[in-house]
């Protein structure tokens, strides 16, 4: 991947500059702290949908200490069938792709478990969230046992984060790992220093892909136009954002 100075010096710029998809979602009804219901989470879509998203990630939060990945699927089911019955109810099957997965929690021996079926669907693509926490090598070396023993890429949710969290140090670790896809919030653009941790990433030629990690239409809804917005101030955002936007090109 070329990091976003290459991009600079030889990159075609693109007509439009829009994030069509949504890689962070608690969209599903009745899974977690997302959705609490079908007609919230109709309302959420409808939302990303004027924002210009054309497909969201579906990720409830899945903890292994709690729940088994066979009865989250279950679980996760019988939502998508709520929300698709609900959806066809209004006369709007099709408004906007849903496409399921997981954010899983990484915990110690998570690698022991078939990892597999939590990818956004289609996908080896594998949402994975860190611990809030220092970080600790255990959380590098699960990392590595996921990526061998189930062939996923996973994506670091929210790395921005964790800048309260980590030390420089900790962060080398994480990024010597080089198939990670790191997701930035849509907050992320509107502080500076994420915005700066972000503008470091693509120099270093990390793949970058945005969710809006919405749980509701009030307090977390999909805020993209803002993001949209923001990402379009000046030239260097600009090149931040068609940076972001090669990086998700292809990937759901």
């Amino acid at each position: 991947m070329k990091n976003i100075a290459s991009m600079e010096k030889g990159g075609k710029e693109r007509k439009t500059l829009k994030l069509p998809v949504d890689f962070h979602t608690h969209v599903l009804p009745g899974m977690d702290d997302g959705a609490k219901n079908t007609d919230v989470s109709r309302k959420m879509l409808h939302l990303s949908n004027q924002c210009g998203i054309m497909k969201v990630a579906a990720t409830p939060h899945y903890y292994a200490c709690v729940e088994s990945v066979e009865n989250f699927i279950i679980r996760r089911k019988v939502s998508e069938n709520a929300l698709a019955e609900h959806m066809e109810a209004f006369g709007e099957t099709g408004l906007i792709g849903i496409i399921p997965g997981a954010e899983v929690r990484l915990e110690k021996e998570l690698s022991g478990k078939d990892l597999s079926p939590l990818c956004l669907k289609g996908t080896n693509l594998l949402l994975l969230e860190l611990p809030y926490r220092s970080y600790s090598p255990w959380m590098s070396e699960e990392i590595w046992n996921i990526i061998s023993s189930c062939g996923v890429v996973p994506v670091l949710a929210h790395i921005d984060r964790y800048l309260g969290f980590y030390k420089k140090s900790d962060f080398s670790e994480i990024f010597s790992i080089s198939d990670f896809i790191y997701q930035t919030d849509t907050d992320a653009f509107r502080k500076k220093a994420s915005l700066k941790f972000t503008f470091g990433l693509a120099e270093k030629g990390f793949r970058i892909v945005v969710g809006s990690d919405c749980h509701d239409t009030k307090y977390r809804p999909p805020n993209f136009d803002e993001a949209d917005r923001l990402l379009q101030k000046n030239k260097s955002n600009r090149e931040l954002f068609r940076y972001i936007q090669d990086c998700s090109d292809g990937l759901l």
